[in-house]
């Protein structure tokens, strides 16, 4: 996404470039999400169907509720940490480039490591 909008700073490109780094991640992350949580709610509520393990959950909803059920919450998940994402890269980009602007750099556009930590917790925050 970011080369695709232009490596120049912008902070919309680095926000686009967080939300999709979020859609494409969470195509792993949604299912493994919905199988632990299906093994959390079977040891604290009755369920039809309690599972022995992940590899048996995963197994049993696929074949009760095909791939939709693995993905059941995607666009629920997606409206709690795609915004989350996006401010994150916006404001790492932009510490990266104060950082660089400011010296703490090798030369090559590489923070120096308290930079790095620097810029992490701000985005974080």
């Amino acid at each position: 996404a970011k080369s695709f909008l232009g490596e120049g700073g912008d902070t919309a490109g680095n926000f686009v470039a967080g939300v999709c780094a979020q859609l494409v991640g969470s195509i792993v992350w949604v299912p493994v999400d919905v199988i632990k949580e299906r093994l959390q709610l079977g040891k604290q509520m009755k369920v039809v169907r309690e599972f022995s393990g992940s590899f048996v959950a995963f197994r049993e909803i696929l074949r009760q509720e095909g791939v939709r059920g693995l993905y059941r919450a995607y666009w629920v998940h997606q409206a709690t940490w795609a915004p989350f994402n996006g401010c994150y890269f916006a404001v790492y980009e932009k510490c990266k480039r104060l950082c660089i602007d400011a010296g703490y750099e090798d030369g090559f556009d590489n923070l120096e490591p308290i930079a790095q930590v620097s810029c992490g917790a701000a985005a974080g925050i």
